[in-house]
């Protein structure tokens, strides 16, 4: 299955909240930003992917996704993620302690900036801690 190539244009809506999932997305460039309800809850850019819970859920789309600037973006029809995608997601989804465990870990949910900041300040934090242990 090969990744197709779409450009969007600053503004531009990629998704629309409440839209069937028929795509998975990867930034290869650019700048995005997601909203639900007309409020900003996140954003991503180059290497980030979104568009992937839509299709593991079979549900509407959570958020809308709008070009912050020009984008380049690479991506998966629906039925070939859930070719290369779907027989993962099956078995995690069958230890759903596992699935939420990896889906926090690889962070399949889009967080914010701030959330994300917090997040690798925590990681620091108790690396830092095990560091210290280790020299005791």
């Amino acid at each position: 299955d090969a990744l197709n190539i779409q450009t969007a244009n600053a503004g531009e809506i990629i998704i629309t909240q409440g839209s069937d999932g028929d795509r998975f997305f990867l930034i290869e460039s650019g700048q995005v930003r997601f909203e639900k309800d007309g409020q900003v809850v996140g954003e991503a850019e180059d290497r980030a992917f979104f568009g992937e819970l839509a299709l593991i859920r079979q549900e509407a789309r959570a958020a809308s996704v709008i070009a912050k600037t020009d984008c380049r973006l690479a991506y998966l029809e629906g039925k070939a993620f859930k070719r290369v995608i779907g027989p993962v997601v099956e078995i995690l989804q069958r230890d759903q302690g596992k699935w939420n465990e990896l889906s926090t870990k690889y962070k399949l949910e889009h967080t914010t900036e701030e959330e994300e900041e917090k997040n690798d300040q925590e990681e620091e934090r108790e690396a830092a801690a095990a560091a210290a242990a280790v020299g005791e």
